[in-house]
């Protein structure tokens, strides 16, 4: 099962997955992939992949011709994506 929570900044989503994640052992949390700096304290590969904005754009592309599943939100002038790659 794929559950995606959305909703606007500040609204609780990080609390309601991080609770899901603590109490079903089959939970787990897909990074997205951002063109953002990284804040002080986040890791590569944990909650975000920080790339360049090309490597950025390189990497939509490489998915779209691919026909993998991925899901884009844009943020100001920020760009996230998560890409749903072997879920099984």
């Amino acid at each position: 099962m794929l559950l995606i929570l959305s909703g606007v900044a500040g609204s609780g989503k990080d609390t309601i997955k991080k609770a899901l994640i603590a109490r079903m052992d089959n939970v787990e949390s897909l990074p997205s992939y951002t063109d953002r700096l990284p804040r002080e304290g986040e890791k590569n590969g944990e909650i975000y992949n920080f790339v360049s904005k090309e490597e950025f754009e390189n990497k939509m592309d490489d998915i779209l011709k691919e026909n993998d599943s991925i899901l884009v939100k844009a943020s100001n002038s920020m760009k996230f994506k998560t890409i749903v790659e072997k879920l099984s």
